[in-house]
């Protein structure tokens, strides 16, 4: 058996050519004949076909549920029409197989009720309107690719639609497309802005003393702790040559040695004040530190990152706490680890300086460099982390 679907992006997203598609396979599984012979196999092959259409309709019938609390004639249809699909699909479960005609139909008609009180298509010059709000409120990063499906189920229309719709908004400048045809949103910021962050957080982390004089940076490693490509790598360190903190020979960039001044003032290793006072205030209710936490949200921030997906400002906020206490924490452990130590562990120097340094940087009030701010400090508490557990002796390590 095969069903012409569709399956929507999300719950409550169910545009009204995927309920056609949908319907049309119901009535196509509704005609098999009840004394048809199934194995165990094909029988849960055929209920999970028919759970890919009936879960997300289930979903949008429980919110027309919902919303039609006020009128009992609404509510006693939606409640009957669950009520059936339940039943059947716990028949079909069982393993009867006459119960799956009986439950594509009672699916047909449950489809058929969702497409008689569909809302009314948005029209194209809705649906762009909707893009573009999005786009100027960061849900769709600038510059980032723009995913058909996600923008069809975020507006309840189809991907032809949506097509339609950006080709109205590039006419605005506000989305374009690639040459290998994919669509994304205009980064409408200053050309260079990545590169100049790049820059301003790796100074940072030189002036901290993250790498001794003479250190050859690695373009690769500086990709993955500054998340970026590898082509603003070049162009940020190409900056910061101008700034006399590097320098370029045979293809290789070197650490330049710091002048007395900026040695003196925020490298690492900190005396005590200096350290209390460039770390945030600690929370009253702690956060969980250990290394695996620790490692996962890094990977979590990192992937949010990468994907555009901006949690709201409150959710931000308590993230950016708790990360807080965290490299609070840690740097509070390393410094204490000099202590321990006939020698400076250089590498725990490296991890404890990118931390010093991703505390300095700005709060800022775009959600994309926030977000970005986030997972770099994810990184570099990660990296600190790891180097904390394996410098420190088992019986001192914090976890």
């Amino acid at each position: 058996m095969t069903t012409d679907h569709t399956a929507p992006s999300e719950a409550g997203s169910y545009p009204p050519k995927q309920l056609l598609a949908a319907r049309r396979g119901m009535a196509t599984a509704a005609t098999i004949a009840p004394e048809t012979l199934l194995t165990p196999a094909e029988m849960q092959d055929r209920c999970a076909t028919l759970g890919v259409v009936l879960d997300p309709a289930v979903a949008l019938a429980r919110e027309r549920l919902t919303h039609a609390a006020g009128s009992p004639a609404d509510t006693a249809r939606w409640a009957s029409l669950l009520h059936g699909v339940a039943e059947d699909q716990s028949a079909a479960a069982c393993g009867d197989p006459a119960a799956l005609p009986v439950l594509a139909a009672r699916g047909h008609a449950l489809l058929g009720a969702l497409l008689d009180t569909q809302p009314p298509w948005p029209g194209i010059p809705a649906i762009a309107a909707a893009i573009r709000a999005r786009i100027t409120a960061y849900s769709y990063f600038p510059g980032r690719l723009l995913v058909l499906q996600r923008l069809a189920g975020d507006a309840g229309c189809s991907r032809s639609d949506v097509k339609l719709a950006l080709e109205d908004l590039s006419a605005e400048n506000i989305v374009a497309r690639s040459d290998t045809g994919f669509w994304y949103a205009r980064d409408t910021r200053p050309a260079g802005h990545l590169t100049e962050r790049a820059a301003d957080l790796l100074a940072r982390v030189i002036t901290a003393g993250a790498y001794p004089p003479e250190t050859v940076l690695s373009r690769t490693k500086l990709r993955d702790l500054l998340l970026v490509d590898t082509g603003t790598v070049h162009d940020a360190l190409g900056l910061l040559t101008g700034r006399s903190l590097v320098h370029l020979a045979q293809n290789r960039y070197t650490v330049l040695p710091l002048a007395s001044s900026t040695h003196t003032a925020g490298c690492w290793p900190l005396a005590d004040a200096e350290l209390l006072g460039r770390l945030p205030p600690p929370r009253e209710t702690g956060a969980e530190h250990s290394l695996a936490v620790i490692r996962r949200t890094q990977q979590n921030a990192v992937r949010r990152y990468r994907d555009g997906d901006v949690l709201p400002a409150a959710a931000m906020s308590v993230q950016e706490e708790r990360q807080g206490e965290v490299l609070r924490r840690l740097l509070m452990s390393a410094h204490n680890q000099i202590r321990y130590q006939d020698h400076l562990d250089t590498r725990l120097q490296s991890c404890a300086a990118w931390v010093l340094a991703c505390t300095a940087m700005p709060s800022p009030a775009d959600p994309e460099h926030r977000l970005w701010s986030f997972a770099v400090t994810s990184v570099a508490v990660a990296g600190l982390g790891i180097a904390l557990r394996t410098s420190q002796p088992a019986h001192r390590r914090p976890w």
